[in-house]
């Protein structure tokens, strides 16, 4: 088995008595450092003499600290020994044969969690959550009296004690104490809140979707305010890895159910517009752009503003079912606990959109993460590959990013 990830030198120094003592064979490195590389979460790879690059292997689990989800921090070490002791820096081989087993220590930790029943659902005690809730909105009711100016002080006060307790890794959300989320920022923020109120407001009330509770919905002349209670779970790119293949299948299951619920929310009868936001106006996606466009009387005029001039001839059927629709469902927005579905969040670009809009804009948000396209292809059933085809060439020439 060795032999599928070394070469035949690798596999004779490994086997050579003589070096077994020397120093070199021995690493002592702090916890932080000695636990990923052990674990295979990083890998070391030597670009000359004891220069190496830290590579991490992107193989589920959180993102180590020395990168963003953005984008790779660009990591470097120099394995010289600088100092007078004379001890030799550690074997260049036998890193590079830990450079090449990595991968597979990584899936091996991975099959221990779901061998160890990590991603197994367990059964809810919905009669005491039930009790929370009630008190929950029973509290709420009463603090929506408060004057405006008592409560934009006190998110301003606990969005800086929330930054101190969780940090701020996102610009214009921030984690609260009491288990509530606040979504914060100038005035011209303002629509774009009170749609994602609006539409939380929409599914809690018409659907079993797990949603956060929409607590609040604050505009000033300069700011403006969305608190909303937090679910738990983590993101699906961080624990769709550490899941077995029959819980994946559950996770399209559910989702499934989840959009056909969706597709039963009905637009105000009294609107002129087929396509519009979760509050009947413009229609805000980054897949089309940056600003808001729309509202659009049908789906011809939506699919005519799709267009691109140097596709003149490409353009969407205009027979498709209009369906309430997230929008923007991809591996950050879906939140998984206990190998299923805790709940879906960020619904400011949610309204009424063309049937394959879900699907084509699940595919657009991750194009490379195969176990994701699978879950996603499964959950839509291979509906829309004409819609999709039409979008991949959108892509390639338009992106609000």
């Amino acid at each position: 088995m060795l032999g599928a990830f070394t070469t035949s030198f690798h596999q004779d120094l490994l086997g050579d008595k003589a070096l077994e003592s020397q120093v070199q064979n021995h690493w002592i490195l702090s916890e932080d450092a000695a636990m990923p590389l052990s674990r295979g979460v990083i890998r070391l790879k030597r670009l000359e003499a004891a220069d190496y690059s830290i590579l991490y292997n992107n193989i589920g689990g959180n993102v180590p600290g020395m990168y963003t989800y953005s984008q790779q921090v660009k990591w470097k070490c120099d394995l010289v020994n600088h100092s007078n002791s004379g001890i030799e820096s550690p074997d260049p081989y036998l890193l590079d044969i830990q450079s090449r087993l990595s991968k597979a220590l990584k899936w091996t930790e991975i099959d221990t969690k779901i061998n160890g029943r990590l991603c197994l659902r367990r059964i809810q005690n919905t009669s005491s959550s039930s009790f929370r809730e009630s008190i929950t909105t029973t509290f709420l009711v009463m603090w929506s009296n408060f004057p405006e100016i008592i409560r934009s002080k006190t998110y301003r006060v606990l969005r800086t004690v929330g930054s101190y307790l969780y940090g701020s890794p996102m610009r214009g959300v921030q984690r609260l104490p009491f288990g509530m989320y606040l979504k914060y920022g100038p005035e011209y923020d303002a629509d774009n809140h009170a749609g994602e109120f609006n539409a939380l407001k929409i599914v809690r009330s018409r659907t079993s979707i797990p949603v956060p509770n929409p607590i609040d919905l604050l505009v000033s002349p300069t700011e403006s305010f969305l608190v909303m209670s937090c679910i738990e779970g983590v993101p699906a790119g961080h624990a769709i890895d550490e899941c077995s293949d029959e819980g994946v299948h559950q996770m399209a299951q559910d989702l499934r159910s989840y959009i056909a619920e969706l597709h039963t929310i009905e637009q105000n009868k009294d609107s002129k517009y087929a396509i519009t936001s979760a509050t009947g106006g413009p229609c805000l996606d980054y897949r089309i752009d940056s600003e808001p466009v729309g509202p659009f009387p049908t789906e011809k005029e939506f699919s005519e503003s799709l267009q691109l001039g140097i596709l003149p001839g490409l353009m969407h059927r205009t027979d498709h079912k209009i369906f309430f629709t997230h929008t923007d469902l991809n591996m950050r927005k879906i939140l998984i606990k206990d190998g299923k579905i805790s709940g879906i969040v960020d619904w400011e670009n949610s309204g009424w959109y063309p049937e394959y809009w879900e699907y084509t804009k699940c595919r657009f948000s991750v194009k490379i993460h195969k176990r994701w396209v699978k879950m996603i292809d499964e959950t839509f059933e291979d509906k829309y590959e004409e819609e999709l085809a039409i979008d991949r060439q959108y892509w390639d020439y338009q992106s609000a990013w």
